[in-house]
């Protein structure tokens, strides 16, 4: 476990992919214990050590420390910075397809305001406003984070569809990466946390401009995991 009051594990991305669902699991987990506020984004810097450490002190001794801030994974600095800090601390993240990522968080910008109301979808995305574009760049960041956190051992990846299908097997592969109690079973399994009420669909040319953006940096994610991710360029859900 990590020394001082510092976590033992970060939840480093992927934005609109599962991470407030995974973190409202962890919370009631016995062996585990989350920071009050979910995103406390103290790698992105502005805030002092002294802070960060406050952060944790309601976890009682012996419980696995952490939290969750998905900036942390697109960001180039951010990596290094942990690593300085927290050599020893495990990283998780948990993947969704780009196209329909992109989407999703330009719904959630909007709606908070974070990009101008009157650029479209597609213009907002082709100017990487909010790094919209950037965090669908997962294969590089793996890479980048694979670096300092050797991939399989000290970093997890998931993937957001295992998370639509099997929830319970998603958070399963995550307590056995944590050590902890992998046999427990949420009282929050099968909530919904984060699904945006926003009906609005993807335009079909920009939907196809995405797929087609995405599509190199999806193989390359798919030989980096070994897995078949061909279905991502097959369409996009509206969360």
């Amino acid at each position: 476990m990590a020394e001082n009051n510092l976590p033992d594990f970060l939840g480093i991305g992927a934005q609109k992919s599962g991470t407030s669902w995974i973190y409202n699991q962890l919370k009631y987990h016995p062996e585990i214990c989350v920071s009050r506020v979910k995103e406390l984004r103290f790698f992105l810097g502005g805030k002092s050590l002294c802070w960060y450490e406050q952060q944790f002190s309601h976890c009682q001794s012996g419980k696995l420390k952490g939290e969750i801030t998905p900036e942390y994974m697109v960001l180039e600095n951010s990596v290094e910075q942990i690593y300085n800090l927290l050599p020893n601390v495990k990283l998780f993240c948990i993947l969704r397809n780009p196209t329909q990522r992109a989407f999703s968080q330009w719904k959630m910008a909007k709606r908070l305001g974070n990009v101008p109301k009157n650029l479209s979808f597609i213009e907002v995305f082709q100017e990487n406003l909010q790094f919209l574009k950037e965090r669908g760049h997962y294969a590089e960041q793996i890479q980048k984070l694979a670096r300092f956190f050797p991939h399989g051992e000290k970093l997890l990846v998931l993937l957001y569809d295992e998370l639509e299908v099997s929830p319970a097997s998603l958070l399963c592969k995550l307590l056995k990466f944590l050590e902890v109690d992998f046999e427990w079973r949420s009282p929050k399994l099968d909530d919904i946390i984060g699904k945006s009420r926003d009906e609005m669909k993807i335009p079909a040319e920009a939907e196809k401009k995405l797929i087609e953006y995405y599509r190199p940096h999806v193989d390359n994610l798919s030989n980096l995991l070994n897995v078949d991710l061909s279905h991502w360029s097959n369409g996009v859900d509206q969360g």
